[in-house]
Formats: structure tokens, C-alpha cells, sequence
């Protein structure tokens, strides 16, 4: 039990079935196209996790005029704009077209856990460069905005978190949610001028994600025979969401009118003992836990009624996720 590691039987790597893998590969859902007949459309972040699922989404539409520091083999449909987003923003007026239709505003600073030292870079990338792209936005005939903010602006609370109910305070923030949340009240100011969606995301994961995040860590620590730290006896309750979901959940947000804010999370919630668990049947690997039994098991649980209402409901499930996630990290071994 708690107070040493615990080992848990591996089995055999099961392989995905088939009707899982057409889940994964296609978009699904009834609110899976942008239904407004969008011209231009401004991304940011299309590099990232999120970005990268989304970006082939939105140029099958319109034409995507994604910004970023590098600049990617341009593709149909896509035009690549560099630009640092910490750095000076008078290129995306240069740059983007006379006409913007919407906006989906995902960057954010690679740094956000490097506080203080990178505090100027979480700042200029979440905060200064949504008003920059907000004012863009109002004066190029914008008619909806899209910003990616997280399920980090919430105060702690033992149940899901719902939105317009679970406090948003900021007391006690770190730096990044401060940040975004920052970024959302920006938003809202445009809220007269076209429509805004703040979406707080609730750790999204999938295959090409940073080794820094959540995901790829604790696959990381089961293979190589590192211990999960857990808080309880079972640790960190979540409702993760695969990336392929977040991103339909981003182009449902397209087609709303008005001022919103929305959760966007898995459909399963589950706690990071289960996590590992699966990691571990996954790779072959009996997964290792040390336990806190006397610290409390945090809840960073999302209600989703809203995201099935008005967006999707995620369809992946989180065990068919992970299983997936792990056959792209065995083969990236065996390369």
C-alpha cells in the first residue's frame, strides 16, 4: 500500500483495434465543420500539439495564415507568417491579410514554468500578443475569436469544475493561468465587436506532444522503471483530452455567436494510478508508484456539459488514447 512503491503486474502490449483506430483517425461528431464561409483565418500555435492536429482541419475550409517563429514547408492552403509572439508584434500588421474572418489564438510560452526568470516571455506570448491580436481582429472584420486558455484559472475545489459556478478568483494563481486568465478577460472586452470563445483546456495529450508535458513524462518514467509519485493512495483525479478532440472542440467553437467559456476535456475521468497503469500494459512494463498517504489527492476534474452542448462530446476514451500514445513511443524506440 501507500508509504513504499508499488509494482503492478504488466501484461502483454494489447494491439488497438480496428474501430478504435478509425475513432482516432477521423473527425466525427455533427459540429466537426466550420459552417460560416470563412476566407482567411489566423492560427497561432500551429506547431504545437493542438495546432498540428487542428491546422489540416481548418485548410481543408479556408485559407490559414499561421504564425509562428520558423517558417514550415508552406502547404495548400496554409501560408506561414514568422513572427515572434514574445518578441516585436509590428510584423503580424505587415503580414496578415486586410481581411481576417476569425482567429484561434493557441500559442503560449514555451517557458511557463520557468517563473521568474522567464516571467517577461509568459507575459508577452499569453498576454500581450492576444491584445495585439484582438485589435487586429476588431479592425479587419473579425467575426469570431478563439482563444485557448486553461483549466489552471480555476480556484481548487473537490468537485468538477463548472463553468460560471467553480470560482475564478485568481488569488493564489502561478504566473501561467494568471496569465491566461488575464488573456480571457481581453477577450471579453471584444465581446461587442464579434463573437469570443475562451476554451480552458484540461491536459491535453497525443502523439508529437513535448516531452515536458504530463503525458509523455509519465510514459517516460514507466518505461524507464522510474516511480509515479501519487498524492493518496491513488493520486491526481483528471478527465484528460486527446488532441484530435480538442481540436474538433476548436473548430465547433467557430460556428458559436456571443461570449463563452467552455471547458474542453476527456470524456473518462480517471486518476494517475489508473494512468499508470495503462502505461504499463501498454509497454510491457510493471509501472512503479511512490505514495504520499498523507498528502491529499488534488481534483483537477472538468465538467463537460457545456463542451457536449455546445461543442462535441469527446469521443476518445482515455485508455484507447494512452494505448495509442504508447504504440507511437515503442515505435519511436525501435527506430
Amino acid at each position: 500500500m501507500c508509504g513504499c512503491r508499488v509494482a503492478v503486474a504488466s501484461s502483454a502490449r494489447p494491439v488497438m483495434d480496428e474501430c478504435v483506430i478509425q475513432t482516432l483517425s477521423s473527425f466525427g461528431g455533427n459540429r466537426d465543420v466550420i459552417k460560416q464561409n470563412y476566407s482567411n483565418i489566423v492560427l497561432t500555435g500551429g506547431t504545437g500539439l493542438l495546432g498540428s492536429h487542428l491546422l489540416p482541419m481548418l485548410a481543408d475550409k479556408a485559407h490559414v495564415w499561421a504564425i509562428g517563429q520558423g517558417s514550415p514547408e508552406e502547404t495548400e492552403n496554409v501560408s506561414w507568417v514568422k513572427c515572434d509572439l514574445a518578441g516585436d508584434l509590428s510584423c503580424l500588421r505587415e503580414q496578415l491579410p486586410e481581411r481576417v474572418d476569425a482567429v484561434i489564438h493557441l500559442a503560449q510560452s514555451q517557458f511557463f514554468r520557468d517563473f521568474p526568470a522567464k516571467a517577461d516571455h509568459i507575459f508577452h506570448v499569453n498576454v500581450a500578443s492576444t491584445q495585439a491580436l484582438l485589435q487586429i481582429a476588431s479592425e479587419r472584420g473579425c467575426q469570431h475569436f478563439v482563444n485557448a486558455s486553461t483549466g489552471g484559472v480555476y480556484d481548487a475545489a473537490d468537485a468538477p469544475f463548472i463553468e460560471g459556478k467553480a470560482h475564478v478568483t485568481g488569488r493564489g494563481l502561478a504566473m501561467y493561468p494568471a496569465s491566461k486568465l488575464c488573456s480571457e478577460l481581453l477577450v471579453n472586452a471584444y465581446a461587442g465587436l464579434f463573437s469570443v470563445v475562451n476554451l480552458r483546456f484540461f491536459f491535453i495529450y497525443g502523439k508529437g506532444q513535448s516531452d515536458s508535458m504530463l503525458m509523455p513524462r509519465l510514459v517516460n518514467s514507466v518505461y524507464q522503471g522510474a516511480p509515479i509519485t501519487l498524492q493518496g493512495e491513488n493520486g491526481l483525479s483528471l478527465n484528460p483530452v486527446h488532441a484530435s478532440d480538442a481540436a474538433k472542440a476548436v473548430i465547433a467553437a467557430l460556428s458559436l455567436d456571443g461570449a463563452h467559456a467552455i471547458n474542453v476535456a476527456g470524456r473518462d475521468i480517471v486518476t494517475l494510478r489508473q494512468i499508470g497503469e495503462w502505461i504499463g500494459s501498454n509497454l510491457g512494463v510493471a509501472p512503479k508508484f511512490d505514495c504520499r498517504a498523507e498528502q491529499k489527492a488534488p481534483n483537477m476534474v472538468a465538467d463537460i456539459e457545456q463542451m457536449s452542448r455546445h461543442l462535441l462530446s469527446p469521443e476518445i476514451a482515455c485508455h484507447h488514447g494512452i494505448a495509442d500514445y504508447c504504440n507511437h513511443y515503442l515505435a519511436g524506440k525501435a527506430e
